[in-house]
């Protein structure tokens, strides 16, 4: 878990807590020695405490909880909010854009800065002419006689 410095405390994954444990006085966000406290750990009776992101303390992962609502004994299960294959769809849409952007800079680059205009640009057609085909005879062993 760590702190964005606009929208305070989420998970690593940008996930929203759905608790919190933090012992008295904390988050206190002043570190020692003027460093900043993003990061956080947990104290051995489970509170937690701000820290610097650059001590190396152990990790938490995070896991669905189960819990008893009451009723003859059924159990819930939480769900993360974020899609299962969230990071996958961002990198296509990213590299989607990043497709978009480098076509468009091509183009500009062509009609643009070489000047090319867009009336001189021609797309391939059939032509129903006639096309001469050569043909070809066969040469003599000896390529300096005449025929």
């Amino acid at each position: 878990m760590w702190k964005w410095v606009s929208d305070g405390w989420a998970w690593t994954d940008l996930s929203a807590l759905g608790f919190t444990n933090w012992a008295q006085g904390e988050p206190s966000g002043g570190g020692h020695n003027g460093t900043r406290e993003d990061c956080v750990e947990m104290y051995k009776d489970g509170t937690w405490n701000d820290n610097s992101c650059f001590e190396k303390r152990g990790f938490v992962c995070k896991r669905r909880q189960h819990y008893s609502t009451g009723n003859h004994g059924s159990t819930t299960t939480t769900v993360s909010p974020i899609h299962p294959h969230a990071g996958s769809i961002a990198g296509g849409v990213i590299g989607a854009l990043l497709a978009v952007v480098v076509i468009l800079a091509v183009l500009y680059y062509i009609f643009r800065v070489k000047g090319v205009k867009l009336s001189s640009v021609s797309l391939p057609t059939r032509s129903k002419n006639q096309v001469d085909v050569v043909s070809y005879m066969h040469l003599p062993q000896h390529c300096n006689e005449p025929l």
